[in-house]
């Protein structure tokens, strides 16, 4: 991992919104909840269409 940003944008019409804060953990489990999928409890991030929640094991 790194300290450079990396940008994600997706866009969606059921997910209005901005977030400035995610960081690239998240992005897996971002792709599981769209997919909807179970993220696995040993996965740190959490879904980025869920702002301000935690991940189950932190």
């Amino acid at each position: 991992h790194t300290t450079n940003l990396v940008p994600c944008i997706l866009v969606d019409n059921d997910y209005p919104g901005t977030l400035t804060d995610g960081k690239l953990g998240d992005i897996a489990p971002t792709v599981l909840a769209l997919m909807g999928l179970p993220q696995p409890a040993d996965m740190t991030g959490v879904s980025l269409l869920q702002p301000g929640t935690t991940p189950p094991n932190a």
